[in-house]
């Protein structure tokens, strides 16, 4: 769940940047790669 949640934030940071200018430079995505979206049992909350 914890690499869904990092995945979602991530899309959320992209979203950012393209649609509000610069955001933070420190934010990285930990995996080298995506989940897979069947391995996700519930729908996390993203702040």
């Amino acid at each position: 769940e914890r690499k869904f949640q990092t995945y979602l934030k991530g899309l959320k940071w992209v979203r950012n940047y393209y649609y509000d200018g610069f955001t933070s430079w420190s934010w990285f995505y930990h995996y080298f790669y995506s989940p897979m979206i069947s391995g996700s049992t519930s729908s996390p909350n993203v702040s």
